[in-house]
């Protein structure tokens, strides 16, 4: 589990840096900063499921869920929805052991 999670967490974090670079070139080619939102990212991969998410969340969860929550996270930069949680779990994941130290059972 573990594993899986670390990977998942470097799929994440590669996501990250290829938005960011991305931005980046288009900062270069336009002058202009702007940073990509998630839906935007979303939407440009795969609109229908975008566009059937708002009837999905107010019909069977709660509209208020929609306005509030789903609609802000959406507006969040993407380079940060994919970056801080791959870098929280490739922390989280990595190995305890210190490379500088001995182990008990080298001695």
């Amino acid at each position: 589990m573990r594993k899986l999670l670390r990977v998942f967490g470097i799929f994440l974090l590669g996501l990250a840096i290829v938005v960011a670079v991305k931005d980046l070139y288009l900062w270069y080619q336009t002058n202009d900063f702007t940073l990509t939102d998630l839906g935007s990212f979303w939407y440009s991969f795969h609109p229908n499921s975008l566009q059937l998410l708002e009837p999905a969340v107010t019909r069977y969860l709660n509209p208020f869920l929609w306005d509030s929550i789903f609609i802000t996270v959406l507006l969040y930069p993407a380079t940060s929805v994919f970056g801080l949680p791959g870098l929280l779990m490739v922390l989280l994941t990595r190995n305890k052991a210190r490379l500088g130290k001995r182990d008990s059972s080298n001695v």
